[in-house]
């Protein structure tokens, strides 16, 4: 009798190109300091006033871009390393 082979499906995060998402935090002051750090790498340090509050399973973050684009890359940064919470993106778009 042959065997047969079992595969087994995990989820993934989506593959950005960069490997941002290997540390876990332990606490939401770390989770905010390495979101911020992250957003500011993606982004070219283009969010100017950027600021990440973390609380319970909600992430906000202000600040102000010059572009929507700028926007939604700090957004989608966020969504890369905070699976599950709720994000909050309260940038202003100056542009």
């Amino acid at each position: 009798m042959a065997s047969v082979a079992r595969s087994i499906s995990l989820p993934v995060a989506p593959f950005t190109g960069l490997m941002d998402a290997v540390v876990a935090p332990t606490s939401n002051t770390r989770l905010a300091k390495l979101v911020s750090h992250i957003i500011q790498r993606r982004t070219g340090s283009r969010v100017q006033d950027l600021r990440v509050e973390v609380v319970d399973d909600q992430v906000r973050l202000t600040g102000r871009s010059a572009s929507f684009y700028v926007k939604q890359l700090a957004q989608h940064a966020t969504m890369d390393l905070v699976c599950g919470a709720t994000i909050v993106n309260d940038i202003q778009v100056d542009g």
